[in-house]
């Protein structure tokens, strides 16, 4: 079943709400604000329990990284922003496609590989600049999906990207985990 939750912050919480600004879904007040709902309401009882689950180590090539650190106070082209403050520039159509990030960190790239790849990318490289990087995507021969889309039975998702240009590689690895294990929880009360 869904529900739909309608709920304001109160006066006495208000001032260190908005101190969290924009991004409400990565911060800890929020998280903690609706533990405390669920637990009313639906009188949940949960925890976690480590796990450990498959993902990819970015990691440098055998040869040195052919990376270029970005210009400090450059003026960056438009796209969408970085969390790192990078600009990542979105493929057009009828271009070579190819990933296109500037001033960004190599740890942003993983973040954008994870997106790929479905499951999580870290960043082993030990390149703590930001930097240019251009990524070619190499599609899938024969193949009737749309350039840069993921094929959902491809096993090794990463090789669509030209990941050697950089002089970067990629590696299965196992990433420790949490997981919530829902204990008890019920349909919530009335208002």
């Amino acid at each position: 079943e869904q529900y739909d939750i309608q709920a304001r912050v109160s006066d006495a919480d208000r001032a260190e709400w908005q101190k969290q600004g924009p991004r409400l879904d990565q911060k800890p007040m929020l998280s903690a604000m609706l533990q405390t709902m669920l637990a009313d309401r639906c009188h949940l009882v949960a925890h976690m329990t480590p796990v450990t689950i498959p993902g990819w180590s970015l990691q440098l090539g055998k040869h040195a990284p052919h990376v270029t650190e970005s210009k400090p106070g450059e003026e960056l082209p438009v796209g969408v922003k970085l969390p790192d403050g990078g600009v990542v520039v979105p493929y057009q159509p009828g271009d070579k496609p190819r990933l296109t990030i500037y001033a960004a960190t190599v740890a942003d790239l993983a973040g954008i590989l994870s997106g790929y790849a479905g499951s999580p990318v870290q960043d082993y490289t030990g390149l703590a600049g930001h930097y240019d990087l251009t990524v070619d995507f190499i599609p899938y021969p024969d193949s009737k999906i749309p350039v840069i889309y993921r094929d959902p039975n491809d096993t090794d998702p990463l090789a669509r990207w030209n990941l050697d240009s950089l002089g970067l590689r990629y590696a299965p690895i196992k990433i420790p985990a949490q997981t919530l294990v829902i204990d008890h929880i019920e349909k919530p009360s009335e208002n």
